[in-house]
């Protein structure tokens, strides 16, 4: 079981690491007249005007509201947060935007257009970037449309059908597709290849007929080139040259179809549009992403995605959108690593105990000190408590004599103290040199403690007492040791 005063001593450490400098007093109680009132009504309060309202609040239908573009954080009024800007809440930003992974977003299908969050637009709406545009649309020359190989279903892009498919115009089809009676077909002068490559006998092929039929009949062949056919007694010169579909490629001896990431390959020329052959392979570039039919720049964080290829590096497609793993956060390029809080935390101590090393010194020569008082005396308004019964003084920092720890060098140190009263109250008060910091208050009961712990910066020099607030008994008893003062470096 773990002593009372390790876990003390672990709270404290843990305080210390994540927050600001830590004071507590335990048993200060709301009679302190040291406390202050708070001036102005706060949120929600009864008002007549505005002057009775504190901070950024205004007297709205008699009561205290935050005014315009501010919003009440529990304390006071705060200015809400822009796009982009750093939260911990959705009600810290504005209107429509949402705090997502630390940060106000605008909601899914919607984008950011410098003002307010907006649903991404749809296809043929005018457009300056991707970001604008929903349903898998692209932004080019101003407008929102689908890719080349898919089309526009009202909601989204998809892929354009092929031959056999069912449609109701030939946009929905492939490419030298047409919908005829509501089905995908090749046109009269074109064909269907198995290899669900489209083949199409436009004029070349069609003139390579000619050009047999020509060949055939010598006799009318004297004046034809063979880039040349014959039609009705005239050489007339084919207008194009015959090679392979967009989506194929030469391999020296026929048309064969462009190949997917990941394929073998000799030369980009072999792979699908916007791949490269590197080390053999067709790849998207490292910033890319292969979507099945072509590469796209990789998705920061927030934006859709169904699978973490699509993100950016470091990223995870969680439920929809590219974020950090649970045990990472966004550093505004990339996910790190949450740090261990156990990990840090057990360092800390292994470092007050002197395991490891940090604090620039040996692990006997850490300033620390405790003292106590060996029985109940009464000191003067203002006069030091001088705890006569030294246990320990690592470094000699604590002088028994004027009551007064001289910090041996700069550093983190904590201190604490109990002090018991009998019969009378008592109120003793903490001081760094000539600054008060914290108090010990013990109320009139028969026999009650007052306590304090406190974590101070010190340099070197610095001086730590404890002083009457006025002229009182302080309880104590020979071989109890009731009233005791201690304190050690945690840090460096």
């Amino acid at each position: 079981m773990i002593p009372s005063y390790n876990v003390q001593l672990f709270f404290l450490l843990w305080m210390t690491a994540y927050g600001e400098t830590l004071t507590i007093s335990s048993t200060e109680k709301s009679t302190d007249f040291d406390s202050v009132t708070l001036a102005g009504q706060t949120i929600n309060s009864l008002c007549e005007t505005t002057y009775q309202c504190s901070g950024k609040m205004i007297c709205v239908s008699g009561q205290c509201q935050c005014s315009e573009n501010h919003i009440w954080n529990g304390t006071n009024c705060i200015e809400e947060k822009t796009f982009n800007s750093k939260c911990k809440h959705t009600t810290e930003c504005e209107t429509t935007l949402f705090c997502m992974y630390g940060t106000c977003q605008c909601a899914r299908m919607h984008f950011w257009n410098g003002n307010t969050c907006l649903p991404k637009k749809t296809a043929n709406d005018t457009c300056t970037n991707s970001n604008e545009c929903g349903g898998k649309l692209l932004c080019e020359d101003g407008v929102c449309q689908c890719h080349d190989d898919l089309f526009w279903n009202g909601n989204t892009c998809i892929f354009k059908k092929f031959d056999g498919h069912s449609c109701s115009s030939s946009i929905e089809c492939a490419e030298n597709l047409e919908c005829s009676n509501f089905i995908c077909r090749c046109s009269e002068s074109e064909y269907w290849d198995n290899s669900n490559a489209l083949q199409v006998r436009y004029q070349c092929l069609f003139v390579l007929a000619l050009y047999v039929t020509c060949f055939m009949e010598k006799h009318d062949l004297r004046s034809c080139t063979r880039i040349e056919y014959l039609t009705r007694k005239k050489c007339k010169r084919c207008m194009s040259i015959c090679q392979c579909a967009s989506s194929d490629y030469w391999t020296g001896a026929t048309c064969s179809l462009k190949k997917d990431e990941n394929s073998l390959c000799d030369s980009p020329l072999e792979c699908k549009a916007t791949l490269q052959c590197r080390d053999k392979h067709c790849v998207c570039c490292e910033q890319d992403f292969w979507n099945g039919q072509f590469c796209e720049t990789k998705r920061n964080i927030t934006f859709q995605c169904q699978e973490s290829v699509q993100c950016i590096d470091t990223l995870h497609c969680i439920r929809g959108t590219c974020q950090c793993d649970v045990t990472e956060y966004w550093t505004e390029t990339a996910c790190a690593k949450k740090s261990n809080l156990f990990e840090d935390l057990h360092n800390m101590m292994r470092n007050v105990t002197g395991l490891v090393a940090g604090f620039g010194v040996s692990r006997k020569d850490i300033p620390a000190f405790s003292a106590s008082l060996s029985g109940s005396k009464t000191f003067s308004k203002n006069e030091n408590v001088k705890f006569d019964t030294v246990w320990s003084n690592v470094r000699n920092g604590y002088n028994a004599t004027s009551g007064i720890f001289t910090a041996p060098q700069s550093g983190v140190y904590q201190f604490s103290c109990t002090l018991m009263r009998s019969g009378n109250t008592i109120r003793v008060h903490l001081w760094k040199n000539e600054m008060r910091i914290v108090s010990i208050y013990a109320g009139s009961s028969d026999v009650q403690p007052g306590s304090l712990n406190t974590v101070l910066q010190l340099h070197k020099g610095d001086r730590v007492s404890l002083r009457n607030a006025a002229s009182q008994l302080i309880y104590s008893e020979a071989g109890s040791h009731f009233s005791m003062f201690s304190g050690f470096m945690i840090s460096n």
